[in-house]
């Protein structure tokens, strides 16, 4: 039925008595019927790690090539494998982080806050790679988080999702998908139902990490308005109680009319 505030029921019925071109047409002479669809979700941030930094970084840095916790973009630093799918030529990638000086969990990007007031369903993405093998110990955590701002206030760290391997060794996986070394995009819904001002931080907390074999990307940070006015699905309108009589007695009318016209002319 598509998105439309028109009762399903009602709609459902119609079809079954007509033909669906004779009930498009009633339903276009009814007043205050619209039908919409979902629009696209609205861009409010987003971060590829190409230009100016829009987020700063906690116990960042690197020692050689096989040891850090920054930004790749050309030679210089060695993830231990080339990610598949990079948004443009950079990303954020992490391998073997107590191998550096200013290393010590944990490690982390705060991206700058962004303004969400008003808006009622916050869409956050991002896209993650990690070595392919069964490398990752149950003290190797990747952790996405977010932090409601509002005024001087800072509410608590709710965890989004969180990326870990397994005590004997494993792959670096949430509770449903092992990351490759191909980027993949998770998509995460954040209800923010009152209107008051308010901003989001978003953070990505790492620690462990400390194996030369042990490495992780991150590209592609998104913020979008997912269910406000515009941002998301499209809204509509319900005809009025008397349109919907009219509608009645015209579609009885029409049904009506064949047998009508059976009896007229059927020889007495």
């Amino acid at each position: 039925m598509g998105k439309t505030d028109v009762p399903t029921g009602r709609v459902t019925m119609e079809r079954r008595l007509f033909p669906r071109p004779v009930c498009l047409v009633l339903l276009g002479f009814l007043p205050g019927v619209m039908v919409s669809f979902p629009a696209g979700a609205t861009p409010l941030f987003t971060e590829s790690f190409e230009a100016a930094p829009h987020y700063t970084v906690q116990n960042g840095g690197s020692s050689g090539s096989g040891s850090f916790f920054s930004v790749l973009s050309g030679g210089g630093l060695d993830l231990g494998y080339i990610p598949g799918g990079i948004d443009g030529s950079a990303y954020f990638g992490g391998r073997d982080l107590d191998g550096f000086p200013s290393s010590g969990p944990p490690w982390q990007i705060s991206f700058d806050p962004v303004d969400i007031t008003g808006i009622d369903d916050v869409q956050v993405s991002l896209d993650l790679s990690a070595l392919n093998a069964p490398v990752f110990e149950d003290d190797d955590v990747l952790s996405l988080q977010y932090r409601i701002l509002s005024g001087p206030f800072s509410g608590p760290a709710i965890v989004l999702d969180t990326f870990t391997g397994a005590a004997a060794g494993g792959f670096l996986e949430n509770a449903g998908t092992a990351l490759s070394e191909v980027f993949a995009s998770f998509d995460y819904h954040i209800a923010n139902p009152t209107d008051t001002s308010k901003s989001l931080l978003l953070e990505l907390v790492v620690t462990g990490f400390d194996g030369l074999d042990e490495a992780f990307a991150l590209d592609r940070v998104l913020v979008s308005d997912a269910g406000s006015a515009g941002g998301g699905a499209g809204t509509g309108s319900v005809p009025e109680p008397g349109a919907l009589a009219l509608l009645a007695g015209g579609l009885l009318a029409l049904r009506l009319a064949p047998a009508r016209k059976a009896r007229q002319t059927d020889p007495a």
